[in-house]
Order: C-alpha cells, then sequence, then structure tokens
C-alpha cells in the first residue's frame, strides 16, 4: 500500500479491513485484510482466506443453517468448499473434534456427498461392467473388496478421478 501511495493514489479504510484505492486512470478497486474484518459481521470473507480461524468458521457454519433455509444454498457450499480446499487441517480438525460443527457441516454439504457417491457408484459400476464385459472375473471380485486394488483398476482403464463409462 506503500507503493501505491506513493504512486499518487489514494487509500481510505472505509470499513475495518476494508480499503479502497482511487487514483487517476485507476479503476474502483479494494483490498480486503481479512485478519482486519469485524468475526461477526465479516465471517463470510474471513473463512475465504486461507489462514481461517476456526472460530470464524464455526461463526460462518452457526450462520449459514439461515442461509441454507432461504435458498442459498449453492452459495453457503461454494464459500464452504473454497475455506475448505485452502485450509484442509483445520476442516479435518473440526471434523475430528467438534461434533455439533461436523454435524452442521453434512447437513450444508449433504448435496455435495449426495453427488459424490453417486459419481463413485457409478464409476464402480462401470469398471465392474467393464471387468465382466473382458472376462476379468476374478479381477471384479478382487476390486469389490480391495480399495488399493480397484484404484489400480481405475487407473489401468483411464478412469481416475471422473466418472467414466
Amino acid at each position: 500500500m506503500d507503493q501505491l501511495k506513493a504512486q499518487g493514489f489514494t487509500i481510505d479504510e472505509c470499513h475495518p479491513g476494508v480499503y479502497q484505492i482511487t487514483g487517476p486512470g485507476f479503476f474502483l478497486t479494494q483490498i480486503v485484510v481479512t485478519s482486519r474484518l469485524n468475526p461477526e459481521s465479516h465471517a463470510v470473507l474471513r473463512v475465504l482466506s486461507n489462514h481461517a480461524l476456526q472460530a470464524d468458521v464455526e461463526t460462518f457454519i452457526r450462520a449459514s443453517k439461515a442461509f441454507v433455509k432461504s435458498g442459498d444454498f449453492q452459495r453457503v457450499d461454494a464459500i464452504l468448499q473454497v475455506s475448505a480446499s485452502a485450509n484442509q487441517a483445520l476442516f479435518r480438525r473440526i471434523r475430528e473434534e467438534d461434533a455439533e460443527m461436523c454435524q452442521a457441516l453434512r447437513e450444508i454439504m449433504k448435496e455435495d456427498f449426495e453427488q459424490a457417491e453417486e459419481k463413485g457408484e457409478s464409476r464402480l459400476g462401470s469398471l465392474m461392467t467393464k471387468l465382466f464385459s473382458l472376462g476379468r472375473d476374478e479381477d471384479a471380485k478382487r476390486c469389490a473388496a480391495d480399495p488399493d486394488y480397484r484404484q489400480k483398476l481405475y487407473k489401468e482403464f483411464k478412469m481416475v478421478g471422473a466418472c467414466s463409462n
């Protein structure tokens, strides 16, 4: 920000943690410093940091129950996915340590879990169909019981990470 000021730009803090930058020939820009935002009123923005705090995530999850009821499920889900991706260790800790928060996460992300399960089942079905069509009955039996072997077969048939037929 010092460099911007030195180049003649004006920086105004319009809210704690939110800075508006203006200057000649410069489009309106805002910089958000998530650590300076109010934890209660800006929980959504604070969880989008790759250094989110557990208290912020929990505040957002509690507040998001009202959003889900009002039909904003996709927005809440998208925010949680971005935050969980950027803060994997934190979300793992929340799932392990806080049963109430873990249940709230499950409720919010229920649709994602269901879609992932459907894709997994479809992919397994495609693999089994492929194995049986090739007469590889023993491989089909083994992959049904052995997840590591199943992963090896997914790679063999280039079905990694996708629901392929």
